[in-house]
């Protein structure tokens, strides 16, 4: 497999792949918070409770996701665990897609 492939490489050469392969990813998924800070703050006219509110809610469910991850990889499998987080991403994604585009920025 890929990760085979990999192994009988130097720690420096592996280390270098997985920040080439995994990055791109990170970041991309790291934008969606400020981006959706970013939208609550224009559209609501109590920016600062809302983003107040926002954090609250992703450290609530920071929280909460990594002890349910660790519970549903077990009993669901990788795989599964997967899908059911590329399937949270979409949600919020198509969420922040539905959001109106504001009137006027502030």
């Amino acid at each position: 497999g890929v990760v085979g492939a990999f192994i009988p490489l130097p720690l420096a050469v592996r280390v270098a792949v997985a920040i080439v392969v995994i990055a791109p990813l990170g970041l991309l998924l790291g934008a969606l918070m400020p981006i959706g800070l970013a939208t609550v703050a224009v559209l609501s006219p109590h920016d600062k409770q809302y983003i107040a509110w926002a954090w609250a809610v992703n450290g609530f469910f920071s929280v909460l996701s990594s002890i349910l991850a660790t519970m549903l990889s077990m009993t669901l499998g990788f795989q599964a665990l997967q899908a059911i987080g590329m399937a949270v991403y979409a949600v919020g994604i198509l969420a922040l897609m539905r959001t109106p585009a504001p009137r006027h920025a502030r």
